[in-house]
């Protein structure tokens, strides 16, 4: 499907929202997005795709009013900081923290949930004007936030409760879905309950809009939010059917500036090897929850291993053994991909049954009792330190295995307090990130924080032109090997790759 032209301005009528911020997000823009509707006036700063921050006019999207209306302070409080607010012209954050009133980290939750608020309300805006200013952000006025752009697409879309708008946003209902064949969108970061990652194994190039929406275990109005999202953000193409009586004639009409093509089903061989691929994702996400329960079990006690409090019953505890058992015996994951984490597997499921044999049988427990009470059981065997989980890295990275280097490299940078040496964990974890196919994106991310803690590294410049070439960023590319040289006049990397681009 080609994407549609990014119009400077517009009216949310003819290009919703969620359809703005995915295209944004997908031609990796940088500037203000304005948001108008009456006497509302809200800003959404867009930063090569990513929402970093968003501002308002609205009194009651002030910081010190969410504040307020989230019980983070009381009313006394929030009228002693207005007045020095005035007398000092001090940000009101600032002066809750300086008066003890809220620490640092609620401040920073305060401003992370205000800017969420501030982007979320105008999905549910029918009508209202948008303006977008492309261009460098004013860096003194805006805090750079983590805020995933896919996640708040999707929360937004969840607030929208006007039935015919969604129906009328979505494609004819006879439109046969497919999984996307474009990795860059289909890859997306993103997170999914279990519910909307299963609304996905319902589409297999057959079934239509209507019968995933019939055939989900969902409510109907969870599903249709759910479906309008994986469809704006390019996880699923609808390949409409040319029928006569269709349901809604006017459908292309309502959406001619956003999506002008007939989507053409791909290949059932591409597209069952992509529906593959994005499930591979989950069996990931296993993988590092068994490394993390693993890493976790050589510093828990019986009943922190079961999960269940001193006092538990024998019923509580035949429960959440059978809970993990099912969780992490080896059986259950017989798939190759499994293979990686066999040890950790086995190795949790001894643990776990030696928990439950021992906790079960009253002897045996008040035995264990008195030696947890005696500290014997309490001492704690060492954590693997940064250093550790980063020279693990390296080994897999030299074995060839991408994925547990990028497991190891995270868990170092994890653990290791922000200082310039930092810098050097970023870069292998992305250099390796980079190497996993459909992950570039990924990797750059992790270079540019890396960046952000040592931007006189060579390395990093040169690594994120590479990626920026690769995906076809030329710009971006030729910026990052010209910081290169700056750093390095004679790297050859560097200037082979401004040759290329430009001979």
């Amino acid at each position: 499907m080609t994407a549609p032209p990014i119009l400077p301005s517009g009216r949310l009528r003819d290009t919703r929202l969620p359809v703005l911020l995915q295209l944004l997000r997908s031609e990796l823009k940088t500037g203000v997005l304005t948001l108008k509707r009456n006497d509302l006036n809200k800003s959404i700063f867009i930063q090569e795709g990513d929402i970093i921050f968003a501002s308002s006019l609205y009194s009651d999207d002030r910081l010190g009013e969410v504040l307020l209306k989230t019980g983070k302070i009381n009313f006394k409080q929030y009228e002693i900081s207005v007045d020095l607010l005035k007398k000092t012209g001090k940000r009101q954050g600032t002066i809750l923290v300086e008066q003890g009133f809220i620490a640092p980290k609620d401040l920073f939750e305060g401003v992370v949930f205000q800017v969420r608020e501030i982007v979320l309300s105008p999905f549910t805006w029918v009508e209202g004007d948008y303006e977008f200013i492309e261009g460098p952000l004013p860096s003194e006025e805006v805090i750079t936030l983590q805020i995933s752009t896919g996640d708040i697409i999707l929360d937004g879309i969840k607030r929208i409760q006007d039935w015919n708008r969604l129906i009328h946003d979505l494609p004819p209902l006879n439109s046969v879905l497919h999984l996307s064949t474009d990795p860059r969108s289909l890859f997306q970061s993103v997170n999914l309950s279990a519910a909307e990652r299963d609304l996905l194994r319902l589409v297999n190039g057959e079934r239509t809009l209507r019968d995933v929406l019939c055939e989900s275990t969902m409510s109907s109005m969870d599903c249709a939010r759910v479906l309008y999202f994986f469809i704006t953000a390019g996880i699923l193409s609808p390949a409409f059917q040319k029928t006569e009586g269709a349901e809604k004639v006017d459908w292309q009409d309502h959406h001619q500036d956003h999506q002008k093509e007939t989507e053409e089903a791909p290949p059932a061989a591409e597209e069952e090897v992509l529906k593959q691929a994005f499930f591979d994702e989950e069996k990931e996400a296993t993988v590092q929850k068994i490394r993390e329960a693993y890493l976790q079990m050589e510093n828990q006690n019986y009943y922190e291993i079961l999960k269940v409090t001193p006092s538990a019953g024998r019923d509580e505890i035949k429960k959440a053994y059978f809970r993990l058992a099912k969780e992490y015996h080896p059986d259950r994951h017989f798939e190759a991909e499994m293979g990686q984490v066999k040890k950790e597997l086995e190795s949790l499921f001894v643990r776990i049954t030696q928990a439950y044999d021992t906790l079960l049988v009253e002897k045996k427990r008040k035995a264990y009792d008195s030696e947890l009470a005696n500290g014997k059981q309490n001492q704690k065997q060492a954590e693997p330190t940064h250093r550790d989980f980063f020279a693990r890295g390296e080994a897999a990275l030299e074995k060839g295995d991408l994925r547990d280097a990028c497991y190891f490299f995270q868990e170092a940078i994890n653990k290791m307090p922000e200082r310039i040496d930092k810098a050097v964990y970023y870069l292998r974890y992305g250099q390796a990130m980079a190497r996993i196919p459909g992950k570039l994106r990924d990797a750059a991310e992790i270079l540019k924080k890396g960046v952000a803690l040592d931007p006189t590294r060579t390395e990093f410049h040169v690594e994120l032109g590479l990626i920026y070439s690769k995906t076809g960023l030329t710009q971006k590319a030729m910026t990052s090997f010209s910081e290169a040289l700056k750093r390095d006049p004679i790297n050859k990397i560097a200037k082979a790759e401004i040759e290329k681009l430009h001979p």
